[in-house]
């Protein structure tokens, strides 16, 4: 990685892909600490690049909430993984295979969160909150506005 960053520069795309190669591998290999503070700095990286309404932000939004998820940290992961299903839906539109992967992802976070707090009514609170965006998401879509 360290190459990488001499040769092409550390904002470039191809140390900021393996800047999230190694965030991906580290939390394969269980080193969370060092797979967060990695992909956090690729989302800042690619978030001041590109800004927050790109694709490839959203993908390593998604790297840093599974790692939230991993580290059970799973209401950081779940407000996360719900910016990306949002801004790939208004990107991608909602029946897009990535738009409904993230949709896929935030559901399984959702079940660990019911599975830890045994359903409490704070989700409850969560799930009106999630549908309300998905019924204004969809109306939007169905308006133009998005």
């Amino acid at each position: 990685m360290d190459i990488k960053k001499k040769v092409f520069g550390i904002d470039a795309p191809e140390t900021l892909t393996t800047m999230f190669l190694f965030a991906a591998a580290y939390r394969a290999l269980g080193r969370l600490d060092q797979a967060l503070e990695i992909g956090l700095e690729v989302v800042e990286r690619r978030t001041t690049l590109h800004g927050s309404f790109d694709l490839q932000t959203y993908t390593a939004i998604q790297g840093v909430a599974l790692t939230h998820h991993y580290i059970n940290n799973n209401w950081q992961a779940m407000a996360l993984q719900f910016e990306v299903f949002t801004g790939r839906h208004k990107l991608l539109g909602i029946k897009h295979r990535d738009t409904v992967m993230a949709m896929r992802t935030l559901g399984v976070f959702r079940a660990v969160l019911d599975h830890q707090t045994g359903g409490n009514p704070i989700n409850e609170t969560l799930e009106e909150t999630f549908n309300r965006k998905v019924r204004d998401l969809e109306e939007g879509a169905t308006s133009g506005t998005i």
